[in-house]
């Protein structure tokens, strides 16, 4: 899939970079996205409509997992 990203066409990207740079902040739902066998570039909300389920959300958190906050010796 091909996504406008800082105002340029980049990619192709596989899924898993797709979330990885949605879950960074760097796509927006608004970005328009191309994948093989569509017409036009259209909205990623509308191209990748998983990206904003809690399922993928949830899964994104535990792909890169907060590290551990070590006891504050007393």
């Amino acid at each position: 899939m091909c996504v406008v990203l800082h105002g340029k066409r980049n990619g192709p990207h596989e899924p898993q970079e797709i979330h990885r740079l949605f879950a960074e902040g760097q796509l927006r739902k608004e970005d328009l996205a191309w994948k093989s066998g569509m017409q036009g570039w259209q909205p990623l909300d509308v191209v990748c409509p998983e990206l904003f389920t809690a399922d993928v959300t949830t899964s994104a958190s535990k792909s890169h997992p907060q590290p551990a906050l070590k006891e504050h010796p007393r």
